[in-house]
C-alpha cells in the first residue's frame, strides 16, 4: 500500500515543470528584491522538491517490482522457451528489467538534478545579492565622500 505522503506521478511532473520554470527565469542581478523574492520561492519549493524525489523514487520501484513479479510469473508458469531462457540469468534479468523501467528511471534522474539545481540556484542567489548589497555599500559610501 502505498503511503499517504507520496505523490503521484503526474503531480510530480507538474512540480518538475514548475521548478523548472522558476530555475529557467531570467531575472536582474542588479535588483535586490527581485534575487531576494526568487530564493525566496527556491527555499519555498525545496521540501517539496524532496518530496518529489522519494516519490519518484518509490514509483520507479514500484514499477521494477511489477516488472520483476511478472517475468517471475511467466517463468513459473512454464512458459519459459529458448528465447526467454537468458532472462534467467540474474545479471541479464536485471538489464532488461532496467530497460522496461526506463520511464521512472528517468523521471527519478530529473527529479534528482531539479532538486539538486534549486539548491545550487540558492546558493548562486545568494552569492549574487552579497554583490548587490556590497555594491550598494560603496555607492552610499562614494555619495557620502
Amino acid at each position: 500500500m502505498k503511503p499517504d505522503w507520496i505523490w503521484n506521478i503526474a503531480d510530480c511532473l507538474t512540480f518538475l515543470e514548475t521548478a523548472e520554470g522558476v530555475i529557467a527565469s531570467p531575472i536582474n542581478t542588479e535588483n535586490g528584491e527581485e534575487i531576494a523574492a526568487t530564493i525566496g520561492d527556491l527555499i519555498a519549493m525545496y521540501p517539496a522538491s524532496s518530496n518529489v524525489v522519494a516519490s519518484m523514487k518509490y514509483h520507479n520501484e514500484a514499477n521494477y517490482r511489477k516488472q520483476y513479479e511478472a517475468i517471475a510469473k511467466h517463468l513459473k508458469e512454464g512458459k519459459a522457451s529458448t528465447d526467454t531462457l537468458p532472462l534467467t540469468v540474474p545479471s541479464v534479468l536485471k538489464d532488461y528489467i532496467k530497460s522496461r523501467t526506463a520511464d521512472t528511471q528517468a523521471l527519478l534522474v530529473r527529479a534528482e538534478r531539479i532538486n539538486a539545481a534549486i539548491t545550487h540556484a540558492i546558493e548562486g542567489l545568494r552569492s549574487v545579492l552579497s554583490k548587490v548589497k556590497e555594491d550598494r555599500k560603496m555607492s552610499n559610501y562614494a555619495q557620502q565622500v
